[in-house]
Order: C-alpha cells, then sequence, then structure tokens
C-alpha cells in the first residue's frame, strides 16, 4: 500500500494516460527529467496538504493540492498546444464519477529551462478531499 496522498495522484495521473496527444505520457514523480522524447506529456505530483480533526475515532480530514502540470516544446504554437492538453485533459480529470470532490484552484503558465531547451508548462493546481485516519495512513475511510 502506499500513503493516501499518493494513491490520489495515482488515480488523477491514471486518468490523464489515455490521452493521445502526449501518447500516454504521465510522470508521478518531480525527480524525473524531461527529454525531448518525452514531451509533450503530463506530470501530476502531490503539494501541500493539510490535516483537520473530525468528530470521530480521530480520523482526519485532507486536503490535498496536487499539482498537474502539461509540459511541451516551446515552439511557435506553444500555447495552442497547451491549451489543447488543457481543454483535453481537464474533461478526464473531472469526469464522473469526480474523485475526491475534486476542485479546480488555479492554473499557472510558464517557461521553463531543461538543460537547453525551453519548455512550455501550464499547470493547473486541483484540490482534493479524503478522510484519514492517522493510525492507518494508507487507507481512507472516505474519498
Amino acid at each position: 500500500m502506499t500513503l493516501a496522498a499518493k494513491q490520489v495522484t495515482e488515480a488523477l495521473a491514471a486518468r490523464l494516460a489515455p490521452m493521445v496527444a502526449t501518447g500516454g505520457r504521465v510522470f508521478e514523480s518531480r525527480t524525473v527529467r524531461l527529454t525531448d522524447a518525452d514531451l509533450p506529456c503530463w506530470r501530476v505530483v502531490a503539494a501541500g496538504e493539510s490535516a483537520e480533526p473530525l468528530s470521530f475515532s480521530g480520523a482526519n480530514r485532507h486536503t490535498l493540492d496536487v499539482l498537474a502540470g502539461a509540459y511541451a516544446r516551446d515552439t511557435a504554437d506553444l500555447e495552442d498546444v497547451l491549451s489543447a492538453l488543457l481543454a483535453t485533459g481537464q474533461p478526464l480529470l473531472f469526469a464522473d464519477p469526480l474523485p475526491y470532490g475534486l476542485q479546480l484552484v488555479a492554473i499557472d503558465r510558464d517557461v521553463v529551462t531543461f538543460g537547453e531547451a525551453s519548455v512550455g508548462v501550464y499547470t493547473l493546481t486541483l484540490r482534493a478531499t479524503y478522510v484519514v485516519d492517522p493510525r492507518q495512513p494508507e487507507t481512507m475511510l472516505s474519498a
């Protein structure tokens, strides 16, 4: 088993895997160095997580921010490519049944450098909510 937060990112990454435009390339690690051959792709990672106590059995309601970044080569049509990735990816992420009460919190746009290559990235900040007993951090009591 894995921690609940990892289960959330795995489930969200799995929703993006069928995307034809990325050839199913979805990375779940921030340490993977993207190469030209990896682009376009998605990267889905956990960000901040908060927990608040609930009134029963010591369980906590967790709120997890997840960063889902769409990456593409910096070309003349970069904005169009990234917009198309988001236009295709968002419906996959938010398809019924909606997982973990998923909410879209923000969209950030940037151009970053990997080695000598410029790469565009549109990052969705998503918020997921679930309940976990801290004595069993790998078991969600509700999603």
